[in-house]
């Protein structure tokens, strides 16, 4: 048995030195070496197991004892999931290995894609968990993200080939003939190390199933670390970490980086909690997470946790490759804490140097971005690291050489380097100074000054540094290819917009850009950088010289297209330089603090036209959305401005496909642009809009209704503004928005609405002393009456009529009769009118006594000394007739002929045999309404009592017909109080004896209550 050795503390320091010395990077392939074969040796060798005083045994300084024989450094066994048994054992390749089998087998084609969209679906929902959970650093996952946007890795071709570091238990593919084969292992184990391939072949597997692979590497560290294992737990770590080391194919080397750093940041984890919690053991796993290393002191810190943490950093010694040591080193940095927190940073500085010792660059560059993840949360104020890496970037971009090394173009091979580049001037503009701006842009100055980095730069500064340099900046640019340029521009140009304090430096940048894009013959590039330029133009230009720069651009816009076959229009090409058109469009009006100073450029309007249909209507909608949506205080007066709205809006009117959903939707916007509009005292000229707009929307339902509710606003706007003076002008300018009114009713679909609106524009005309125009729009009201429809919506007409025609009676009271047409000619009119309606048949009468009772109450009004009401400046017939007998002759002969009418509707309801409960309540409830009218209108006679012997008897059956139903019984309760006080009125006002109905009705009412 082997004696044991114990060092102290001191010796660590001895021990560490002397196996960096010893373990040189080498320039073997590590992923192509026997390692079990080599550790197993170098156990074998050894004279003395070397043991610390936490008994953890160094792994490469074994006894050869039978313990020893097994590799120290191998992943414990656990299954494939990739692995499928096989029942023929093959041969032993080492003592520690157990027998296993590789069995090549033809593929089954629809089996093999149903195995690769397994595959797929596999790395998707590991990505889904890890974003869910919420695993990772704020730190890191900002630099996966970057990565995952960068080389699309959710959506990356995960098909192509790649060579298999896992040995013979994965899925292969031969690389010359591109036939895949499978191997399974008939053993739970997996060795992740490279197996020598056959001669004159080189085994290849899916990108895919090496990112399975790595996933799954990482599931058996977190399992073996819930287990107790961590030793097992360091060498997954250091196998993954191998595996950056070949770079064969340097496109995947993105793709891997992610998923093997998500390794060393679980392992890392994994350290620092466990640490955690010895020195803080009455905190719970919460609290835990929420301790900063940076408050960790040594009062806090146990024997025990300060003991683990040295033996982490002794193992670290133990791993031969440069690359895995270096990433181990760096994710265990933070356990200094628990040690020694003054040697982090000297540490962390000699690992950034040790980036130079890295032979290939882009893992190079990569494991510095590591390092700079570790920078972020450490030291965060400091830059200088930045730099210098930077600064070594920059002589690397040199050997430009290198850029060919592989199957990779320069630039494709550059674009490699962007999440370094990223995160580099991420990190340096954190709370940046402008001396720290103008220090690094020197750097770059220095350089070969690579457009791809500048671009990097000037994306990842804020806009008030690259504004101060903008001119410097501008220059360097002009010495690029064009195309190197154009794509700086879509980066650059916003950014000084947004930090420009010298307006001299846009303006001159501005001039020199519309030089570039005059000379511009693609569509798409023009408009990319359009889009770009057009806030720098609001902030260098002011007023004719800003239109001026719009009128350039549109106008070379125009020519552009007109180039244009129109066979190529609605290509997808086309679609996507329509598409940026309408951005670079939006843009314009977004950033316009005026809107009527684009909308007066002629050009603009010309270039929308250009579209086809479909985006037409599209972009058209958005502008008119955006002007809407402006402050409602702006209001747009240019009539150039307001020329160009209206061409706007024609261009969503397709009189021959438009829905009614869309005319509903169109008549809105109108109806919200009209409140935009406003001319001031140009009344005339708003007047004029107004028919235009008739004229080109006149097919759109509701529009009428909204134009002439807008052309009577402008009738009291306008005696707003002559102060009720009278002129000749402004009552010309009263009689055209009448005459502009009355035209426009009758393109109005809806009958009812056309009545409504001619009632309107006959009382605005009459307060305005109009008398020829209002009496002729009363006429034609009279005449639209007989053209209205049985039913309306599903109703009866007369019903939806009825309250118009009392509103209509109410109004004529003081509409003025010509004397030479005759007494009430107007009225009569409207009686006639009546009597032709289209009355219901079953409920029509009722409607019908309600209007005549209100005729009467109209005839009543006019044989007074003096109307109720009047309108200013107006002559009703009560100052033309008021002394005249024969008119109230002709009064009186109406109001007999109305009382036959009623008693012969009344008559008429009586018949019917109406069984509906809520129609009788209807019933009762209107002719009490009528009597009790009747009664304060009209002095008891003969005629009179013949009617009101109809309308009680009336009542009186209605009344029985209620109290026959639990309904009707609820209704006469209601109207009991209303029975009543009707009752007493006719008992004043008549004599008629109707003592013996009176008390049958009310016995029925208390009945009905009961």
């Amino acid at each position: 048995m082997a004696s044991q050795i114990v060092f102290k503390e001191k010796d660590y320091e001895f021990i560490y030195k002397t196996r960096v010395i010893q373990l040189q990077q080498t320039t073997d392939n590590p992923l192509r070496l026997d390692r079990p074969k080599v550790t197993i040796q170098r156990g074998r060798k050894a004279n003395v197991q070397i043991r610390t005083k936490g008994n953890f045994v160094d792994p490469l300084s074994r006894a050869a004892t039978q313990k020893a024989q097994t590799n120290p450094l191998s992943r414990p066994q656990t299954v494939d999931p990739l692995a499928r048994p096989s029942a023929q054992p093959t041969q032993k390749i080492e003592q520690s290995q157990p027998q296993t089998q590789a069995k090549s087998v033809e593929p089954n084609k629809p089996q093999q894609q149903q195995q690769q969209q397994e595959g797929k679906l596999e790395i998707d929902a590991e990505e889904k968990q890890l974003k869910a959970t919420g695993e990772f650093s704020i730190y890191w996952s900002e630099i996966r993200e970057d990565f995952q946007n960068i080389f699309q890795i959710k959506t990356y071709d995960l098909e192509q080939p790649v060579p298999n570091p896992f040995g013979a238990n994965v899925q292969t593919m031969n690389q010359f003939d591109g036939q895949a084969k499978s191997a399974y292992s008939g053993d739970s184990k997996i060795e992740y190390q490279t197996q020598a391939p056959k001669q004159g072949t080189q085994k290849m597997i899916l990108q895919k199933t090496y990112i399975q692979k790595v996933l799954d590497i990482r599931r058996d560290l977190k399992r073996q670390w819930i287990n107790g294992d961590k030793v097992a737990s360091l060498q997954l770590a250091i196998q993954s970490c191998k595996l950056l080391i070949d770079n064969d194919k340097p496109l995947f080397a993105p793709v891997k980086y992610v998923y093997i750093i998500d390794i060393l940041e679980t392992f890392g984890k994994f350290v620092i909690e466990r640490l955690l919690k010895l020195s803080y053991p009455q905190y719970t796993d919460q609290k835990i997470a929420e301790i900063s290393l940076q408050s960790v002191v040594g009062s806090n810190i146990s024997e025990t946790a300060s003991e683990i943490g040295r033996n982490w950093i002794n193992k670290i010694g133990s791993i031969r490759e440069l690359l895995p040591r270096l990433y181990v080193e760096a994710t265990l940095l933070k356990v200094y804490y628990f040690i020694d927190q003054s040697q982090i940073k000297p540490i962390f500085q000699r690992l950034i140097k040790q980036v130079r010792a890295i032979g290939d660059y882009i893992n190079a560059l990569y494991f510095a971005l590591y390092l700079f993840r570790i920078g972020a949360e450490l030291f965060s104020g400091e830059k200088d690291y930045l730099i210098s890496t930077l600064k070594d970037f920059f002589i690397y971009m040199n050997q430009k050489n290198k850029f060919s090394k592989f199957d990779v173009q320069g630039d494709q091979y550059l674009r490699l380097f962007e999440p370094y580049l990223i995160q580099t001037f991420r990190q340096y503009s954190q709370n940046c100074t402008e001396r720290e701006f103008k220090d690094i842009f020197e750097h770059f100055r220095q350089s070969t000054q690579n457009h791809f980095v500048l671009k990097k730069m000037i994306e990842q500064f804020q806009a008030v540094h690259i504004s101060t340099l903008a001119l410097e900046l501008f220059s360097i640019m002009q010495a690029y290819p064009v195309d190197n340029k154009y794509q700086l521009y879509a980066c650059f140009l916003p950014k000084i917009a947004k930090g420009l304090t010298n307006v001299a430096a846009g303006a001159e940048i501005c001039e020199y850009v519309l030089q570039d894009i005059l000379q511009i013959k693609s569509f798409s590039l023009f408009l990319e950088i359009l889009a770009s330029l057009i806030e720098l133009i609001f902030r260098s230009f002011q007023g004719y010289q800003k239109n001026q720069f719009f009128f350039l651009i549109l106008q070379r816009f125009n020519d552009l297209f007109s180039m244009v076959e129109k066979d190529q229009v609605n290509t997808n090409q086309s679609r996507d330089t329509f598409i940026k058109l309408h951005q670079f469009i939006i843009k314009i009006f977004q950033d316009s603090q005026d809107i009527s100073e684009i909308l007066q450029i002629d050009t603009f309007i010309t270039c929308i036209q250009f579209f086809p249909e479909d985006m037409k209507k599209l972009v058209c909608n958005d502008l008119l959305s955006m002007i809407i949506n402006r402050d409602q205080k702006e209001k747009i007066t240019d009539p150039m401005a307001v020329h160009s709205i209206v061409k706007l809006t024609a261009n969503l009117n397709n009189k021959k496909s438009i829905t009614k959903d869309e005319q509903k939707s169109l008549a809105k916007i109108i109806n919200q642009l009209l409140q935009k509009i406003d001319f001031g005292k140009d009344l005339e000229q708003t007047l004029n809009l107004y028919a235009e707009m008739r004229g080109q929307f006149g097919n759109i339902s509701g529009l009428s209704e909204i134009l002439i509710d807008r052309a009577l606003d402008l009738i009291f706007k306008g005696k707003r503004l002559s102060k009720g003076k009278t002129q000749k002008k402004i009552i010309s300018f009263f009689q055209a928005c009448i005459a502009y009114s009355f035209i426009t009713i009758p393109t109005i679909d809806n009958p009812v609405s056309k009545l409504r609106k001619y009632i309107q524009v006959a009382q605005v005309g009459l307060s305005l002393n109009l008398l020829s125009q209002s009496e002729a729009v009363v006429k034609t009201t009279i005449e639209t009456l007989l053209e209205l429809p049985e039913t309306h919506n599903g109703r009866p007409i007369d019903e939806v009529v009825t309250p118009y025609i009392l509103d209509l009676i109410s109004f004529i009271i003081i509409v003025p009769d010509d004397p030479s047409a005759g007494y009430l000619n107007i009225f009569q009119g409207l009686l006639k009118a009546i009597e032709q309606l289209k009355w219901n048949p079953k409920n029509g009468g009722i409607y019908s006594i309600v209007i005549y009772v209100n005729c009467i109450q109209y005839l009543c009004a006019q044989v007074q000394e003096r109307l109720p009401y009047h309108f200013e400046n107006v002559k009703s017939n009560d100052a033309l007739f008021n002394k005249d007998s024969q008119f109230s002759l002709t009064v009186l002969e109406l109001v007999q002929q109305l009382y036959v009418k009623l008693g012969e509707q009344a008559g008429a309801i009586l018949k019917l045999n109406i069984a509906d409960s809520i129609e009788n309540g209807l019933i009762v409830k209107h002719m009490l309404s009528c009597l009790n009218r009747l009664l304060t209108l009209l002095k008891f006679n003969q005629e009179a009592e013949t009617t009101f012997t109809i309308f009680v008897d009336l009542i009186y059956k209605k009344i029985n017909e209620l109290n026959r139903d639990r309904t009707g019984k609820v209704q006469l309760t209601l109207l009991k109080a209303y029975f009543l006080l009707t009752f007493i009125n006719i008992e004043k006002s008549t004599t008629f004896n109707f003592e013996e109905k009176k008390n049958q009705m009310i016995n029925i009412l208390e009945s009905a209550k009961n």
